[in-house]
């Protein structure tokens, strides 16, 4: 099942510095996705660990405190396990 966090930068920065961070991707490996929230919204999706490791810890480090952020480690249930089933997806307005 995958895991879902969702809250302020300030609280997942927290979170991110705790061993529980790395725990969550050794249970659900299939790739992550985290969605900072705010003026211009930042998503960013991956199937590598150490590229998670350090895109996040920049990515929170640099949000504003208060701004809402989702995270999301996928653990393939359906599909392929690729980077194009990591979720949220980015969607465009045409």
């Amino acid at each position: 099942m995958c895991l879902i966090l969702n809250g302020k930068a300030s609280d997942l920065l927290k979170i991110r510095q705790s061993s529980d961070w790395g725990r969550v991707w050794r249970a659900n490996s299939d790739g992550a996705a985290m969605l900072i929230l705010g003026d211009k919204p930042t998503l960013f999706r991956t199937m590598d660990h150490a590229t998670w490791n350090d895109k996040t810890a920049s990515l929170l480090n640099g949000a504003d405190p208060d701004v809402e952020v989702l995270v999301h480690w996928r653990m393939a249930t359906h599909g392929l396990k690729t980077l194009h089933n990591v979720h949220p997806f980015k969607i465009d307005k045409e």
